[in-house]
Order: structure tokens, then sequence, then C-alpha cells
């Protein structure tokens, strides 16, 4: 349903608001030049999130809310749909008065469909209003233990993947599983499998070691000295 449709886009755009607290946590790439000596960590928000219970039980307040609001838009298109139905099969037999309040009627539950929708779940409207204070205690509880985490380890600047895009980044850096330790969440089985790929990347490394110290080193070819066999000409 469109309505249903504009409701989970507009969803997205009122936790967009929400990434705004991440700001003191990340950088711009054009600056990242200038710190290139300092010690630079990534976290996966999103990830953070997904198994926070604290921010479950957050969307899980904001769904109930907007699921009422939805129902409400879907009993306004089915009054809409029903008044268009009857104006269609009595059209011919009503007065030019009665097709001009039928008329004026529809128009009116139209209209006030829209402005529901504006009012609700528009830029700066109601559901922003909500996602902001039900989610910034919880993102306030994220970002406090990612400057923890940030602290402890020595580390500059630590960058949000769910924000700014990591091309590259070894799980040296991934400070995700200790903010979620910090957190009290759950995630042995994420720093298992961490541990894993460390390892692996740290075995190729010693491996690639091996294979440039055993490669001979090739003689350099003595240099002829131009000006010395011009000056004996």
């Amino acid at each position: 349903m469109n309505s249903l449709h504009k409701a989970r886009i507009l969803l997205c755009t009122g936790l967009a608001l929400i990434s705004l607290c991440w700001a003191n946590l990340c950088i711009v790439p054009s600056a990242l030049a200038q710190a290139a000596q300092a010690k630079v960590g990534f976290v996966a928000t999103q990830a953070v999130r997904e198994r926070f219970q604290d921010y479950q039980n957050a969307r899980q307040r904001l769904d109930a809310i907007t699921s009422d609001w939805k129902r409400d838009l879907d009993d306004q298109q089915a009054s809409i749909q029903a008044l268009e139905i009857e104006i269609q099969k009595k059209r011919l037999i009503w007065s030019d008065a009665e097709r001009r309040d039928k008329d004026s009627a529809l128009a009116k539950k139209k209209r006030d469909r829209e402005e529901y929708i504006r009012k609700k779940f528009n830029a700066g409207g109601e559901f922003d209003t909500l996602a902001t204070n039900i989610l910034r205690p919880v993102e306030a509880k994220i970002v406090a233990a990612v400057q923890d985490v940030a602290a402890n380890e020595g580390y500059d600047i630590v960058l949000d993947k769910a924000t700014q895009p990591i091309l590259v980044g070894s799980p040296r850096f991934d400070l995700t599983v200790k903010v979620m330790e910090k957190l009290g969440i759950f995630a042995d089985d994420l720093k298992a499998k961490q541990q894993e790929v460390i390892d692996r990347e740290e075995k190729q490394r010693q491996e690639q070691r091996k294979i440039d110290t055993s490669k001979p080193v090739r003689a350099k070819r003595p240099t002829r000295n131009i000006d010395n066999t011009e000056e004996k000409k």
C-alpha cells in the first residue's frame, strides 16, 4: 500500500536524525590525510543496535505507535474508496446539490488523510519527535560505550561503518565486539570469528615475510663511468 510504503521511507528519515549524535566520533575522508599518525578504529553500530536489547525495546515502542497510525490511514483510505464507489453508482440519480455535497465530502476526506500523513510522518512531524525522544537515550549509551573503548584502547579516531564507508579495514581495528561487551551484549560468537580472521591474516603475513626473506638478492651490475671513458679517448 502506498501509505505504508511512504511510512517506511519516512521511518528511515526519522532515524537518520538520531545519527547526528555520532558527529563527534566520525571524521570526513579529506581529514584522514591530516590524521595519518592517529590511531584509527571503526565500529559497526548497526550490528550493535541489532543485539542491544535497549534499542530493540525502543524500536518496539516506536513500531507500536506507528502501527496505530498506519491503521488510521488504512481506515481513512477505506472510507475514501467506499465514498468513491457510492458516487460512481449514484451520481446519475442524485440531484446537483447532492452530487456537490458528495464530491465536497470526498475531497475533504482526501485532504484530511494527506494532512494526517504530513502531521505524523513528514520531516519534523510527530514521528521525528518520538524517534528522537525514544531512541536518543539508547544512542547515547552506545556513543558512551564507544568513547570508553576508544579511550581504553588508545584510539584517536573511531569511524562508524553505518555512516562512513570503509573500503579497507583490518579486523584488528574493529572495536564492535568490545563495544558490545561494554554494553553487556553477548558477542562471544562474533569475538571468535574476529579472532579467527585476525589469526588468518597474521599467518598470511608471516608466510609473506618468509617468501620475501628467502628471495636471493640480485647483485647490482657495475655502472660504467662515462666521464673516465671519454677522458681516455
